[in-house]
């Protein structure tokens, strides 16, 4: 299967980029990873550098997704307790792997993943926040989960204990599916809707992206927040039914 990846990051409105993101290819399956910081002052950008280093070192020695975020998440708690400030280390994380055996994705916070599939938004992650759990409840439209005050509230994070990880089956994944790892930052500004139709009208998972980008980036203002996207398009080898 031909796998067709683009990425960006952008610092937004911020003085700094909080935001990391990552992408290697393992003998196992491709493997992709984003984290976003949480606290500002500085600490957050090195949590989210030091899980996305993390996670990374235990996905070359062989580990699962699972494996991999307990080990980065277990990282940030050992630096937090180094942390002489008191500086919060903490950061979400979205990684997913492309194995032969499928399609695996895991996420703690509100970095999300999607899964696009035949002109449809296939699957979805469920942030870590206060916003998803008024939803649950009735009390909050998805619709309004952008707006609201409380977006920016979570409830977990990598850099706890226990670590509250959300980890998905493995999907068979298909020539034409595409998906989509990206921040807060990002998904705020771009709606579900949208990034369907921009891939629907994408060749190269690069359009894909800058579609999105282009929508984003119009709706910025002042102050906004650090973005990051992973997408990602699968297609079949040429000669594959021969």
């Amino acid at each position: 299967m031909i796998v067709d990846h683009y990425e960006y990051t952008g610092r937004g409105g911020r003085a700094e980029n909080e935001d990391r993101a990552a992408h290697r290819c393992l003998p196992q399956g491709d493997v992709w990873v984003l984290a976003d910081g949480v606290g500002g002052n500085g600490g957050g950008g090195e949590a989210a550098g030091l899980a996305v280093e993390c996670f990374l070192s235990r996905m070359e020695n062989g580990a699962g997704l699972r494996q991999a975020a307990e080990a980065a998440n277990e990282a940030l708690v050992r630096r937090q307790a180094q942390q002489a400030a008191g500086l919060p280390m903490a950061c979400t994380l979205a990684a997913a792997q492309l194995r032969c055996d499928g399609l695996r994705w895991a996420h703690v916070g509100d970095s999300r993943f999607y899964l696009f599939r035949a002109g449809r938004l296939q699957a979805q992650t469920e942030d870590d926040s206060v916003c998803q759990k008024l939803v649950k409840l009735g009390e909050l439209a998805p619709g309004e989960v952008r707006t609201s005050p409380d977006r920016n509230r979570l409830l977990h994070t990598l850099g706890e204990r226990p670590l509250h990880l959300h980890c998905a089956e493995p999907f068979p994944a298909l020539p034409g599916d595409a998906f989509l790892l990206c921040s807060d930052g990002f998904w705020e500004g771009v709606y579900e809707e949208e990034m369907l139709i921009d891939l629907c009208k994408s060749r190269t998972a690069r359009e894909w992206g800058e579609h999105m980008l282009c929508r984003l980036l119009r709706r910025q203002g002042p102050g906004a927040d650090n973005f990051t996207l992973q997408c990602c398009m699968l297609g079949e080898m040429a000669g594959a039914d021969d």
